[in-house]
């Protein structure tokens, strides 16, 4: 506790930062065999821009990897 409200099964959205430049982190994932859902776009994070890159788990949740500009 405390958990969500309505949990389920490929509903989480999680957004994990690196400093990692993400070209690097494209490689890895094609590499893992890993499917990108969207490249490298431009997002807005708390402080600043990000760039981001999506992929899901296995459970169909949404896994964005961003790093700041």
């Amino acid at each position: 506790m405390p958990n969500a409200l309505n949990a389920n099964v490929g509903t989480a959205d999680i957004c994990l930062l690196t400093d990692t430049p993400l070209e690097l982190v494209l490689e890895e994932l094609e590499v893992a065999g890993v499917k990108v859902e969207q490249g490298i776009v431009t997002r807005t994070g708390a402080p600043g821009a990000i760039s981001s890159i999506y992929v899901r788990d296995l459970d169909g949740n949404l896994i964005e990897i961003s790093r700041y500009v």
